[in-house]
């Protein structure tokens, strides 16, 4: 029964995420081709300085578009989740024969997959638009692999040797962060719909910023009680930040989700 209510989150949320896909897509086609403009014009005499301004101006909408397309993506996720929870449709939802676990783990799942939706459509879109602005440069074709292959081995750098071992460690900070922010702003959305008779987005804001909040104060106070000496703050903060940081990530997390389990279950009355 799982699958099946993860397959229906995932078919009212697809449709949408392809909507902002195809859009990224036609506005990172947009941003290259404006590039390619302005990259052009820029090795002209003869310049057009109207004709130029409209072009930057397409440019920098096209890059609005492929961010608000990627947050549009993220944003429908948990408005399906709202919607499907604590609204008419959600006591449809809670007299199904599953646990409330489940329903709250399908919509975490489906959340999931719309935050990669929203990260491919950015990685995929850039791509796109960077091979375009790429393609004006002469001898591009001709010489096409051995360009993407030094540009592949500019950025290696990141990922190899020395620097190797804080890039992973800063990746897997990202996506232990990316994973459990979820149930956060799920409390978030839980506390903003049970809470508050009207402006429950605005209460949800809230709670969530409260959270945030409460976890930096959290941070500072670890950090600041275990540091006891100045001499020790410029290389042993950061050290103490690296290895803090994801366990009290992943604790809130798991904490926002049980107590969102108790109050769905408990408190939550459709």
């Amino acid at each position: 029964m799982f699958a099946k209510l993860l397959k229906y989150e995932w078919r009212s949320t697809k449709g949408f995420a392809w909507l902002m896909f195809l859009i990224s897509l036609s506005a990172a086609v947009v941003g290259g081709l404006t590039t390619q403009y302005l990259f052009r014009i820029s090795q002209s005499q003869d310049q057009q300085p109207v004709l130029t301004v409209l072009v930057l101006l397409m440019f920098m909408a096209a890059m609005v578009a492929l961010l608000i397309c990627a947050a549009a993506t993220l944003y429908f996720t948990f408005w399906r989740f709202y919607r499907s929870r604590f609204t008419q449709e959600g006591y449809l939802t809670f007299t199904l024969p599953v646990t409330s676990h489940q329903i709250l783990l399908s919509s975490i799942v489906n959340c999931l997959l719309g935050a990669l939706c929203a990260l491919g459509t950015l990685l995929v879109s850039y791509l796109l638009m960077g091979l375009i602005t790429l393609s004006a440069m002469p001898g591009f074709f001709a010489a096409r692999w051995e360009i993407l292959e030094a540009l592949f081995k500019g950025a290696s750098w990141l990922f190899t040797g020395e620097n190797a071992p804080l890039f992973w460690q800063m990746l897997s900070q990202l996506l232990l962060g990316a994973v459990f922010e979820i149930p956060v702003i799920m409390l978030a959305i839980t506390l903003g719909a049970l809470l508050a008779k009207k402006h429950k987005a605005i209460l949800g804001v809230v709670a969530y910023y409260i959270i945030q909040v409460a976890q930096l104060l959290i941070t500072g106070v670890v950090m600041g009680v275990t540091t006891n000496s100045i001499t020790q703050a410029a290389s042993y903060r950061v050290t103490l930040a690296f290895d803090f940081s994801p366990l009290l990530t992943i604790a809130v997390g798991v904490g926002s989700y049980f107590l969102m389990h108790y109050l769905v279950s408990r408190k939550l009355n459709l």
